[in-house]
């Protein structure tokens, strides 16, 4: 099995499709996994049923090499195209589009798929690739917030608001990642109609009839939280259901 490069040589200017250096003036690399990269897309080519579990986790911009970014957008335009995939396919559409020699050649693709342990890891890879790119974006967003703090002549609230903002879209980033097969869906709806005799209001009714048929009524053993920002009518929605139960 041949041997990865080193992170070193991956970053280095002179590398076909090398990431380029901090701009901020900052004497450090922003956080990332070269390795991890080129495991996910050596997964992805040697087993192309990979990327229905890659895509649920990271994106073409969470990598953080452009050339990998190439590579990835182009092997899932070629699964969602329904295309084999194998290192002939991919080397052809590469080639096609003009993207071939950029991202290294044949040579290179040979390389991540040599430097590939196993394609049974393609989710934990892609989860470091997600991981290292949020880290990246939290540090954009931390230099943005300070920026702002240090120049901006904006209510304080609104900034701190916009702090806010910009850090919770970031932690939640991650939230919805798993996909759940349709049909195990369907059969778990089929069992709960079954189990109470096709009545679609189950549980405890709020007395919201919209939310009611969303949510078959507040079941036992749920915990439900309501969340929203201060003055937004969270009380008083918790008293009318409180009132109508």
């Amino acid at each position: 099995m041949g041997r990865l490069e080193t992170s070193s040589q991956y970053v280095s200017q002179s590398s076909p499709g090398s990431a380029p250096m901090p701009a901020d003036g900052l004497q450090h690399v922003p956080p990332h996994s070269i390795e991890s990269e080129a495991c996910v897309l050596g997964s992805m080519i040697l087993q192309s049923a990979a990327i229905d579990i890659v895509v649920q986790i990271t994106q073409a911009e969470h990598f953080y090499r452009p050339a990998h970014q190439t590579i990835f957008q182009a092997l899932l335009e070629m699964r969602n195209a329904r295309k084999e995939i194998d290192l002939v396919t991919l080397k052809d559409e590469l080639a096609r589009r003009d993207q071939l020699q950029p991202i290294g050649g044949v040579e290179y693709l040979l390389q991540l798929v040599d430097g590939t342990p196993s394609a049974a890891n393609a989710e934990y890879y892609a989860r470091t690739v997600r991981d290292k790119a949020m880290l990246r974006e939290l540090i954009v967003a931390g230099t943005d917030i300070v920026r702002e703090a240090y120049g901006s002549h904006d209510e304080t609230s609104d900034v701190v608001e916009r702090a806010e903002q910009r850090i919770f879209e970031i932690a939640t980033a991650r939230i919805g990642e798993q996909a759940v097969c349709l049909k195990q869906l369907l059969e778990r709806t089929f069992e709960q109609l079954q189990e109470n005799d096709g009545q679609l209001l189950t549980g405890l009714p709020s007395g919201y009839h919209q939310l009611d048929e969303l949510t078959a009524g507040f079941q036992s053993s749920e915990m439900i939280i309501l969340a929203a920002r201060p003055s937004m009518g969270k009380t008083s929605l918790l008293l009318n259901i409180l009132e109508h139960m």
